[in-house]
């Protein structure tokens, strides 16, 4: 029975030593400052799920969100445009429907959701305002491609919504 409760003393001692890797300060991190904002998990903003908790980012992180980011409007620009053309009356604007990262500003909202998956929400935002690093958007009613929905889950590596503003 001692040596039970020794190695179990031992193994609660060694996985408390080992720091939890990557940071809350996503400053640390490089990414575009330009395009990209991180907000702070915060309980009080309904971005954040009930029951979610902050999350801390690795560099790895950041390029998956942006791999993933670019995959997928790479296969709505091939697939999913083409649809929005064809049931438009705006025939002759095709490039309407062509999704171009960098027309965007993005902001990220990682967290840890309540089954202890590791997630980043953001927000792509064409027709951004001035202060869209420091205040989370706050949509419009049919707002077409100028806003961007993505939920990406970083622990299953895939994204698992990705919707625009609607066309109404």
């Amino acid at each position: 029975m001692k040596p039970l409760a020794a190695i179990l003393l031992l193994s609660f001692i060694i996985c408390c030593k080992h720091p939890k890797k990557g940071t809350f300060n996503y400053k640390e991190l490089h990414y575009d400052t330009n395009t990209i904002a991180f907000f702070t998990w915060d309980s009080t903003q309904r971005i954040f799920p009930a029951y979610s908790e902050p999350l801390r980012l690795q560099q790895e992180d950041i390029d998956l969100v942006d791999s993933l980011l670019q995959d997928n409007i790479r296969a709505f620009n091939k697939n999913s445009n083409q649809i929005f053309y064809q049931d438009s009356s705006n025939k002759g604007k095709f490039n309407y429907y062509i999704i171009t990262l960098s027309f965007y500003k993005r902001q990220y909202f990682p967290y840890g959701d309540n089954n202890f998956q590791r997630v980043v929400h953001i927000l792509c935002i064409a027709d951004h305002p001035g202060n869209w690093k420091t205040a989370i958007y706050k949509s419009r009613r049919h707002e077409g491609l100028s806003t961007l929905y993505i939920t990406i889950n970083l622990s299953d590596k895939k994204v698992t919504e990705f919707g625009s503003g609607d066309f109404g």
